[in-house]
């Protein structure tokens, strides 16, 4: 999708080196370099003449960041494309921070930035008609209808505080995972299939290049993302003790019987989050809504005998209940994802 969108421009400068080669000398190289920016400008400009293209959705495959925002946009019934990457391959190599929505010129990255430039967009909206703001509307798949797009995304101080405990949340839960199934656990036959598949090496949708670098420099990631990550067993305790923590507001704030956590009717962007960012803890088949496939999602199997014991006692509180309730009740399962249209 992005070399389509970009391919003169990325065309013109792959060129350069042709102007060096045919001798131009430095004011036909200055004349090349200026003719290119403006080039870059025009085309930014005509994006800018259109509001409707289609918004990509930028993301890592299993990472529950990403299906905070997949999940969201999903129950909007937002038309969008997912283009995913391998794992930490795509900070690597791309440079992109993940997750992140493109949509003409524009870019937003960050769970929480994304959702606020979302609440943006539609709060302006409510002189529309009704159907024109309703979620899903217009939509075949994933849709909840009878709740307004900015009611779902409305970010009062409450639900930004809640917002910002559960990113932190979701943080020691991937610290535990991590360190659970990429250090502690070693008694799987085949550990490195286990890390391709859930940094998308069985994903179609991924490009076959990235799938072969991968495979090619996984004991190089995997030395980067220990010590990145401080991937180590007491690191790994202390960030669960955390988590816990937050599991016990969450218990807390359910006790009164509400269905969900703004005592609302309808679920908000504040349940999502904590559905989503827990959701990796239980190993749930509907998590990604069905982006991942079989192959590419983390496996109970894969952790050790301690964590699946977290796993099942997460399973039964009120605070894990409430997240099976919502990918229960509220997370539709998308089309598969297409093959790669090129290599």
């Amino acid at each position: 999708i992005f070399l389509r969108e970009n391919a003169v421009v990325l065309a013109l400068l792959v060129s350069g080196p042709l102007v060096i080669v045919l001798g131009w000398g430095i004011l036909g190289i200055t004349s090349y370099l200026l003719f290119v920016f403006v080039l870059s400008l025009l085309i930014a400009g005509l994006k800018l003449q259109m509001p409707n293209r289609r918004l990509i959705l930028e993301s890592i495959t299993i990472s529950h960041y990403v299906e905070k925002v997949r999940w969201s946009l999903d129950i909007l019934g937002i038309d969008y494309v997912e283009e995913e990457s391998c794992g930490i391959l795509g900070v690597v190599l791309l440079g992109r921070l993940i997750p992140a929505i493109r949509q003409g010129p524009t870019r937003v990255s960050g769970s929480n930035f994304i959702l606020r430039y979302l609440y943006g967009k539609y709060a302006g909206t409510e002189e529309q008609s009704e159907t024109e703001n309703k979620l899903g509307e217009g939509k075949e798949n994933n849709r909840e209808s009878g709740i307004r797009k900015s009611e779902f995304l409305k970010p009062s101080l409450q639900a930004l505080e809640l917002e910002k405990e559960f990113d932190k949340m979701g943080d020691y839960i991937r610290n535990y995972l991590y360190t659970d199934v990429l250090v502690v656990n070693k008694t799987r036959k085949n550990p490195m299939q286990d890390y391709l598949s859930f940094w998308g090496y069985y994903q179609p949708s991924i490009p076959y290049w990235q799938r072969i670098l991968l495979k090619v420099s996984m004991p190089v990631l995997l030395v980067f993302m220990k010590k990145a990550l401080k991937l180590n067993p007491k690191h790994a305790s202390e960030r669960l003790i955390l988590a816990k923590e937050v599991f016990t507001k969450v218990d807390a704030l359910l006790k009164d019987g509400r269905k969900y956590l703004m005592k609302t009717d309808y679920p908000t962007f504040v349940d999502v989050t904590f559905a989503a960012l827990a959701a990796p803890l239980l190993t749930l088949e509907k998590y990604t809504g069905g982006r991942a496939r079989k192959e590419s999602s983390l496996k109970r199997e894969m952790m050790t005998p301690q964590a699946q014991k977290e796993s099942d006692m997460f399973r039964d509180r009120p605070c894990g209940k409430f997240v099976l309730q919502m990918y229960e009740e509220h997370r539709q399962i998308r089309e598969p994802p297409p093959s790669p249209e090129s290599f």
